[in-house]
């Protein structure tokens, strides 16, 4: 996990957000929740918090989390 939550704060999974909703909504979760739990009661714990935030910009722009069940779109908004 940490190896992927590191390559995604590099930039090395952004091509993902182009791809589809699942991609977008995967980045939102590593990058916002998944740090949140791991890094908690550090400053590294929201780090990654305003490309989360951009990623998930994009998916509710597009109106990927619409049709989702509820679950995946809350998650979508969680970065919000």
């Amino acid at each position: 996990m940490a190896d992927d939550y590191q390559k995604a704060r590099n930039g090395e999974f952004d091509h993902w957000i182009e791809a589809e909703s699942d991609g977008a909504l995967t980045l939102t979760i590593l990058l916002d929740e998944v740090t949140t739990n791991i890094f908690r009661n550090t400053a590294e714990a929201y780090a990654t918090g305003s490309k989360a935030l951009e990623f998930a910009k994009i998916a509710v722009d597009k109106g990927w989390d619409k049709g989702m069940p509820y679950m995946k779109e809350t998650l979508y908004l969680f970065a919000f």
